[in-house]
């Protein structure tokens, strides 16, 4: 059985939301459409080469937003083999995407979560199509029929808001064209990934267009049982998108989305234990694998995620102003079941099913003129309603654990950001977010001896911004920026402390320089945080706890270069340098092994100690080369990606070390355009790697890289 949430829309709040799209489709109208623009946000062509992006709610050039952003088109997403959001370390120094378990983990320079789940959100916000997306479960998930990508590095609290102390991914999907779009896509590769895309869109009147998009995948995975022999990874994935777009006039435009998926993809619980720590180890008999192609497990680990989201969106043009109102609701089921000690041996499993319903509203208005003020003002209101249902088993003796523990999050926020230009090519940025959120923690117990209880906590935040820049040029400019980030606050959602957790939050102070020049794109950039009351996963047994870090310093910097020579080759190089440590984290939980199956922990003092899953140094280097070949067109491309040691604990009891990934692509196009084939290879030197590790009293779970795949493709585009 599933637990429990008791799903219902909110239909007054539903009537509210249509009846401001409603009184947008109704307003005057005036002046130009720049819907459309946004539709491509990250590297559309303006015209001259420059890029486009809407870090800052409105179109602008990326060298003139003084924000570390890294945007990417579709095209440059399959140039570099870069298949889902956790693929987009790869090509973004500074970001790592890891998973733990079924959850993702992005962390940009050194913000991140350790351990997420429901009731505990990520530091890095995501954002489909403008609308924040709260699970971190099923945030990893295939780019299918997308637009564009763009991850902006550092606090965003002012114009995202909660949830984005390291920063935000906004992920844009393709708009419904008038014009008929056919677009297919077939791939096979190592492990039977078998993948299959398809979308297609044309319109239906003058007025309304219509787009369909699918996606399918099979991966049969690269770890067996070390007992059966049976594939433990076996995964399945499909989604379903379809918008419909309507269009009154020119100044105005609705879009009507819906969104189904169905994950099945065990990969982030078919764990092994790392370096063999397992509290099955000291068993007789018992084989504790540390082999990344081997894992031992009582009962197949299991991931499945189930989701429906439906989302309105409103823009109109007023002439000097635009409107935008953005109005969605969502839906997750997921199911988790995994091997706690990583053996064979029946020792303890573990088997939790998380929900989440999520409404938000948001209506924003911003200028629309190319007067020397600049301005964007919203208000935003979130619901969320998380449930985690915990059945804990351990051999031999009656369940340790039958909770149900359910977090309701209701939030309110304002915010202005206004760009004046004080002088000829000086720039003076302010901005201001409130945000006023009410965490309510119910808790049922029923097997553990816990009393079932409800707790509720408000909590309040301004969160400043300001910002100087200078053009000294037309295509370049210099800038320095203050920001905060706010993470929200929120209780453990495992029940069992009824303490709340304090929000934690970031003074971010950066400096950077941009600069595009015919073939030559350079960003500078360097950084100093201040960090307070970090949000922090430790485990008692095998249930995560979220507690508060006192503080963290983190400084670093980053540069990247990109370099046309001539019109067949482009060479591009990144790095970023971090230095991130803990100042004070006194109390902090110390797991230790001792062998024989023992595993020890207790608080600690990890003061002074670097921070978790941050490496020193991280780049990237790639080469793109175009040429025309039999009528048609060749692109090879081939990237390293390089990382420095990193730690999965405060007391570096856990790490890996450094290492390289290699992937390369080579595609062919048709003289007519419309048909592409391509062989691709990722991790070609096949470099076994921990991708993340954690620590529990029953074994240090680990996940290892994906090893080297290698496949074939095949497209078409109408």
């Amino acid at each position: 059985m599933r637990s429990t949430i008791h799903h219902n829309i909110s239909w007054r709040a539903l009537a509210a939301a249509a009846a401001v799209q409603a009184l947008l489709a109704t307003s005057p109208a005036a002046a130009q459409d720049q819907g459309e623009a946004a539709a491509e946000t990250a590297a559309a062509d303006a015209g001259s080469g420059d890029i486009i992006v809407t870090a800052q709610r409105r179109s602008e050039r990326a060298t003139d937003v003084p924000i570390s952003i890294t945007a990417l088109s579709s095209d440059s997403l399959a140039a570099a083999s870069v298949l889902t959001t956790g693929d987009l370390g790869k090509v973004t120094p500074g970001l790592s995407m890891d998973r733990s378990g079924p959850f993702s983990q992005p962390t940009i320079r050194g913000i991140g979560s350790s351990v997420t789940g429901p009731g505990i959100n990520t530091s890095v916000a995501t954002y489909i199509d403008g609308f924040y997306q709260p699970s971190s479960v099923s945030n990893d998930f295939s780019l299918a029929d997308i637009a564009s990508v763009q991850v902006l590095k550092g606090p965003q609290g002012t114009l995202f808001g909660r949830n984005s102390t390291g920063g935000a991914i906004l992920v844009t999907t393709l708009e419904p064209s008038f014009d008929p779009l056919v677009r297919a896509r077939v791939s096979y590769a190592s492990y039977d990934d078998i993948a299959a895309t398809g979308v297609v869109s044309t319109g239906l009147t003058d007025n309304l267009a219509v787009l369909l998009s699918g996606l399918y995948r099979y991966d049969r995975g690269y770890s067996r049982d070390i007992v059966t022999g049976a594939p433990l990874q076996e995964a399945r994935e499909f989604v379903f998108r379809g918008k419909l777009l309507f269009k009154p006039s020119d100044n105005a435009k609705f879009t009507l989305a819906y969104t189904h998926g169905d994950v099945d993809d065990p990969w982030g619980v078919a764990q092994v234990a790392y370096r063999g720590v397992s509290a099955a180890a000291g068993i007789p008999g018992v084989v504790v694998p540390d082999d990344p192609k081997q894992v031992a497990a009582t009962l197949p680990p299991e991931s499945r995620v189930n989701y429906d989201a439906i989302t309105l969106t409103g823009e109109v043009d007023l002439g000097g102003v635009n409107v935008k109102s953005y109005t969605g609701y969502r839906d997750e089921r997921d199911y988790v079941q995994l091997d706690s000690d990583k053996t064979a041996y029946p020792y303890q499993y573990i088997d939790f099913r998380p929900v989440d319903e999520t409404f938000t509203q948001e209506i924003d208005v911003s200028s629309n003129g190319s007067g020397p003020l600049q301005w964007v003002a919203g208000l935003y209101y979130y619901r969320d309603k998380a449930g985690y249902l915990d059945l804990g088993v351990t051999q031999g003796a009656p369940r340790f654990s039958f909770l149900n523990a359910r977090l309701k999050s209701e939030a309110y926020a304002a915010f202005a950001d206004l760009t004046y230009e004080i002088m000829p090519s000086l720039f003076l940025t302010g901005g201001l977010r409130y945000n006023r959120e009410k965490v309510t923690e119910t808790y049922d117990s029923i097997l553990d001896g816990y009393t079932p209880h409800s707790f509720d906590k408000t909590f309040e935040n301004l969160s400043p911004r300001a910002v100087l820049r200078y053009e000294p040029t037309a295509n370049s400019s210099v800038y320095l920026s203050y920001n905060q980030g706010y993470k929200a606050g929120t209780f453990n959602p495992t029940g069992l402390s009824p303490t709340p957790v304090r929000p934690e939050k970031i003074s971010a102070f950066e400096g950077g320089y941009k600069m595009r020049s015919g073939g030559t794109v350079l960003e500078l950039a360097g950084y100093y945080y201040d960090y307070k009351d970090l949000q922090f996963v430790s485990y008692v047994g095998a249930t995560a706890q979220l507690t508060n870090a006192a503080k963290a310093r983190i400084y670093g910097a980053e540069a990247n270069l990109e370099q046309s020579i001539g019109d067949m080759l482009t060479l591009s190089v990144g790095a970023a340098w971090t230095d991130a440590k803990y100042k004070d984290f006194a109390g902090a939980n110390h797991y230790e092994y001792l062998g024989g199956g023992v595993i020890v922990n207790g608080p600690d003092d990890a003061s002074g100690n670097p921070m978790v899953r941050t490496p020193k140094f991280a780049g990237r280097a790639a080469i793109d080369f175009h040429a025309p070949l039999a009528g048609g067109e060749l692109r090879a491309n081939a990237s390293v990606k390089y990382q420095s040691r990193i730690y999965f604990d405060p007391f570096r009891e856990t790490e890996q070390g450094k290492y390289a990934l290699v992937d390369a692509r080579i595609a062919w196009t048709d003289p007519s355009d419309h048909m592409t084939v391509a062989l691709f290879g990722t991790n070609l030197t096949d470099k076994a790697y921990y991708a993340v590790v954690t620590q529990q009293s029953e074994s240090w779970p680990a996940n290892y890289g994906h090893p080297r795949r290698v496949g074939v493709e095949l497209s078409f585009r109408y």
